[in-house]
Formats: C-alpha cells, sequence, structure tokens
C-alpha cells in the first residue's frame, strides 16, 4: 500500500505541474490550431487522471498537515471537480463563468500548495544536492566602527561567493 501511495503522490506532482503549465498556455495563446487542440486533450485528459489520482491523496491529506495545505488540497479537489464538470459540459461563450470559476479555485489551491512547499516539488527524497531544512539565506552584520556595510551571505553556496552589500 505505501508504494501505491508512493506512486500517487509522485505521478500526482508531475501531472499539476503539467496542469499548470498547460493552463497558462491555454489561457494566454487561445489559437485554433493542431497543436492547441492537442494540448486542450491532453488537459482533460491530465485533469481525469489527477482526479482519480487525487482521491486516495486527499483524504490522507486533510488528516494530516496544517490549515493552509489542508485548505490548498481541498481548493485542488473543488477545482477537479470544476474541471471534470466543464469535460461534461464543453466551453462554449455561454459556460464561461464555470471555466473561469476553475480557473481561480484551481490557481487558488495550487497557490496554497505551493506556499506550503519545504522543498522543491520535483527534487526527489534523497537527492544529495538538498540543502537541509531550515537552510536559507541570512545576513552576518558586523559593524566596525564607522562602516555601513553587511555582509550578506547564502549558506547554498561557498563563502567566496558571498557578496558585500552596502548597509
Amino acid at each position: 500500500m505505501a508504494a501505491f501511495g508512493e506512486f500517487c503522490d509522485r505521478t500526482l506532482r508531475w501531472l499539476v505541474a503539467f496542469l499548470v503549465v498547460s493552463a497558462a498556455y491555454l489561457y494566454t495563446f487561445p489559437q485554433p490550431h493542431l497543436f492547441y487542440a492537442g494540448v486542450v486533450l491532453l488537459h482533460a485528459a491530465g485533469r481525469v487522471l489527477a482526479a482519480i489520482l487525487l482521491t486516495p491523496v486527499l483524504f490522507r491529506r486533510l488528516r494530516a498537515g496544517s490549515i493552509s495545505s489542508r485548505l490548498g488540497w481541498l481548493l485542488t479537489a473543488v477545482g477537479a471537480v470544476a474541471g471534470l464538470i466543464l469535460i461534461k459540459t464543453g466551453t462554449p461563450r455561454t459556460e464561461w463563468n464555470k471555466l473561469y470559476l476553475h480557473i481561480i479555485i484551481s490557481l487558488a489551491g495550487i497557490g496554497l500548495l505551493f506556499a506550503r512547499l519545504e522543498r522543491p516539488i520535483l527534487i526527489r527524497e534523497a537527492s544529495p544536492a538538498r540543502p537541509k531544512p531550515g537552510a536559507g539565506f541570512r545576513a552576518q552584520c558586523r559593524l566596525p566602527r564607522g562602516s555601513r556595510r553587511c555582509r550578506i551571505r547564502c549558506s547554498f553556496h561557498p563563502p567566496e561567493l558571498a557578496v558585500a552589500q552596502p548597509y
């Protein structure tokens, strides 16, 4: 069962990344050509597969996690349902309110989930290049008398790359 859960999580991450990129393309470049139609079909198939994989993941994620994470997963699930409704009804001009509702709800849910990430979404767990939790930028302000400079160092890079910034 654990292997299936890992498979669902990994596949859902890739599907969400694909759906975000394809949705950005579909909204930005609505042109009637073959590539656009192919992206529409792939986006619809990805929505169906993501909705199927979201079902077992959703209950697990709603039990554990912060409030914003739970709200993000819940909004993503509601956006998936709105997407499935759009597949059924289509998106003629009279149904554009449902399309905009799907876009806003999905964008809010994915935005909350991206905001809660502690690591990049596509990096594997066992990556040796992954920084330690809590690592980030830190400022070392040692101001001698009369100095107006503060040394800012990024803990992801060696100290040789540290840049002195004016205070």
